[in-house]
């Protein structure tokens, strides 16, 4: 998320080995864990992995997480991405995370899943790849909703 808070002694935690861990290293190292080395194009992997391998990483994900995320959150995270026709138009929609991310203060959960999604829009690089990272964050609307995210 925010390459400035990097390196900001304040918003580190003690890692592995006596390193220092940023929050955006430690949901990196998460979200490697989960979705994969390559995890920023992991939207992409519907049509290389079994469908129902590829909704079960994003179900994991969010089965600690939705009861803390509010659905207005994610709503207004969605319209912003339901909206946008192009790649230009979603990557504009990175600043927009950012302020959610830098407002949520105390809510890992939701600066998780903030990250995840820059991460997919990031890692989006052409048109015929919009739909597909479109289907994804639906996906994470669902299984937000499954999991009783809060209202």
């Amino acid at each position: 998320m925010p390459e400035h808070r990097k390196y900001n002694k304040a918003n580190n935690t003690k890692g592995t080995g006596g390193q220092n861990q940023s929050e955006e290293e430690k949901f990196a190292t998460r979200c490697k864990d989960q979705f994969g080395e390559d995890f920023e194009k992991f939207f992409l992997k519907s049509e290389t992995t079994p469908y129902d391998e590829y909704v079960e990483k994003i179900k994991n994900f969010l089965a600690d997480k939705a009861p803390k995320i509010s659905t207005s959150q994610i709503r207004n995270i969605f319209s912003l991405v339901k909206r946008e026709r192009n790649v230009t138009g979603l990557k504009r929609i990175r600043p927009k995370l950012a302020y959610t991310y830098g407002r949520a203060e105390k809510n890992d959960s939701l600066k998780e899943l903030i990250f995840l999604l820059d991460s997919q829009i990031k890692g989006l690089n052409a048109e015929i790849e919009v739909p597909k990272l479109k289907d994804f964050f639906e996906a994470i609307i669902a299984y937000h909703k499954y999991y009783g995210g809060k209202d």
